[in-house]
């Protein structure tokens, strides 16, 4: 299993060189592993439930990416982020890093005013 994932790990970095497409290693990389770890598994239920298992984690993290893509994308289409860059004028890293780490330090706080106060 360690060469193979040395193997997919390896195409994946040197994508450009060799021509491959990262997507296609990573999921053929995915397959191979699942399907070593399924042939040296005790039993073909332990098989299916470990991967029945690792499928409902991954499916949930997918999801909510997707929907948190979805609410960027919108707010993005509508022009809701123009608000925010439109209003930071300044070019400095330092300067920039106050000017975000305070905006989030008070959206924070009045989010938690809002949903969190009794």
């Amino acid at each position: 299993m360690v060469l193979v994932f040395a193997l997919g790990y390896a195409g994946i970095i040197f994508e450009e060189f060799l021509g491959f497409n990262k997507s296609g290693v990573g999921l053929l990389m995915a397959v191979s592993l699942w399907v070593i770890r399924s042939i040296g598994a005790p039993s073909a239920d332990i098989a299916v439930e470990e991967l029945a298992t690792k499928s409902e984690e991954v499916s949930e993290i997918v999801f909510f990416l997707l929907g948190a893509m979805t609410i960027v994308e919108i707010i993005d289409a509508h022009k809701g982020f123009k608000l925010v860059t439109d209003n930071i004028t300044t070019r400095k890293p330092r300067s920039l890093l106050w000017v975000v780490g305070f905006g989030y330090s008070l959206l924070h706080y009045f989010l938690v005013l809002l949903f969190f106060s009794e």
